[in-house]
C-alpha cells in the first residue's frame, strides 16, 4: 500500500526536524570544544608564564624582594602584581616575604 501525500509530508517534516537537531548538536560540540581548547591554551601559557618567573627568581636572584620583583615583572603576565605587602600573588603560587627576603613559595 503506498503512502499517502500526508504521510509523506509528515514523514518529509520528521525526518528534516531529526536532520536539523543532530546539526544543531553537532555544531554545538565543535564549538564548545574550539572554545575549551582555546581556554586551555591560555591557562598553558600562564602556567608556563609563571614557572618561567619562579625559575628566574631561583636561578638569577638572591632572594630579595626588590630583586624578585625586577625578575617577575618582566614577564608580560605580572607587569601589575602588587608588590607592597608580605605576600605576592602569581596565578598558582603565592611569594611569602619576611624581612623584604623571599620566605617560601605556596601552591595556591
Amino acid at each position: 500500500m503506498p503512502f499517502s501525500k500526508k504521510q509523506k509530508s509528515i514523514f518529509g517534516f520528521l525526518a528534516g526536524l531529526v536532520l536539523m537537531v543532530a546539526i544543531a548538536g553537532a555544531g554545538y560540540i565543535v564549538t564548545d570544544q574550539a572554545f575549551t581548547i582555546t581556554y586551555m591554551q591560555d591557562g598553558y601559557k600562564r602556567t608556563e608564564e609563571e614557572l618561567a618567573a619562579i625559575v628566574c627568581i631561583v636561578n638569577t636572584t638572591n632572594f630579595s624582594k626588590r630583586q624578585i620583583e625586577k625578575c617577575v615583572r618582566q614577564h608580560p603576565f605580572f607587569e601589575y602584581v602588587d608588590f607592597s605587602g608580605d605576600t605576592v600573588v602569581l596565578q598558582r603560587y603565592e611569594l611569602i616575604f619576611r624581612n623584604n627576603r623571599l620566605f617560601k613559595i605556596v601552591p595556591m
